[in-house]
């Protein structure tokens, strides 16, 4: 019981920084679409988004850090949860990117920022998804296994 709760725990800190990272892609687009017939940012336009860029760059590095922390949480901790545990993550992303597109389409944010974030997330859960299929095939058999 504790177990899932941990994983749970961990897979809301993953949606929340996700949905973070979405709004934050969303005021930055709000910021600068007024510019975009002028054609030049003012300078305390320019800082102010450069700001969000760090925000938002310190996000996604946060994200795969937690995913990658997660997976290692699983990996080392909670062994007969991993499927629960890419299941999950799998499910909010696929949610968190319908979401994303929605947004992209409401807002009139461009979608490939919004999405950024998702493919280190992506690539990072395909190259664990190896992994969990992979170790059992290289684990080596010790005297007492038949």
């Amino acid at each position: 019981m504790a177990s899932n709760i941990n994983l749970r725990i961990i897979i809301i800190v993953l949606a929340f920084l996700n949905v973070s990272y979405i709004g934050i892609e969303v005021i930055k687009n709000n910021i600068r679409v007024p510019f975009l017939t002028v054609g030049e940012l003012p300078q305390a336009i320019y800082f102010k988004l450069d700001r969000l860029n760090l925000v938002t760059s310190f996000l996604e590095f946060y994200i795969a850090g937690c995913l990658i922390c997660g997976i290692l949480f699983v990996v080392y901790q909670q062994r007969g949860n991993i499927k629960l545990f890419i299941g999950g993550i799998v499910a909010i992303l696929v949610v968190l990117i319908i979401a994303s597109f929605l947004v992209s389409m409401f807002f009139n944010a461009p979608f490939g920022n919004i999405m950024q974030q998702f493919l280190n997330q992506i690539a990072i859960l395909i190259l664990f998804g190896f992994y969990v299929l992979l170790a059992p095939i290289f684990k080596k058999k010790t005297v007492f296994e038949s």
